[in-house]
């Protein structure tokens, strides 16, 4: 786990150097890539496929978050589909990586962010 998020870390303080958002994340641990698209998820309707900011994980009970620019204060919103909001908090941006508990309990998620601008983030993605 330590090695893990020794390579999170790393990855997030050279991203700005990547051509790439999508930071690549060790096999293993149960880790999960989130697919961030700007704008609301709102079922099957199409988002935007333009490059964003943000690169997502679950790994274990804990989303990574990569934040690849400064967005201001970030606005995070986790949904299960049956259950509703799970988990509603703001963060720094500026932190570059933020590491956010959450159950981990099966089900199908949604991520919202919203950054300081009004502008929304979102991805989903299963806990089996």
């Amino acid at each position: 786990m330590i090695k893990t998020l020794l390579y999170i870390l790393v990855l997030a303080l050279y991203s700005p150097c990547m051509q790439s958002t999508q930071l690549a994340m060790p096999e293993g641990q149960n880790t999960t890539e989130i697919i961030i698209k700007k704008g609301a998820h709102h079922g099957n309707n199409p988002r935007q496929d333009t490059t964003v900011p943000i690169s997502a994980y679950v790994v274990s009970n804990s989303i990574y978050l990569t934040f690849i620019s400064n967005l201001g204060a970030i606005h995070i919103i986790l949904e299960e589909e049956t259950d509703g909001i799970v988990l509603s908090t703001v963060v720094n941006s500026s932190d570059l990586l933020v590491v956010i508990p959450f159950s981990g309990t099966s089900g199908v998620y949604t991520i919202t962010l919203i950054d300081s601008l009004g502008i929304d983030y979102s991805g989903t993605f299963t806990i089996n």
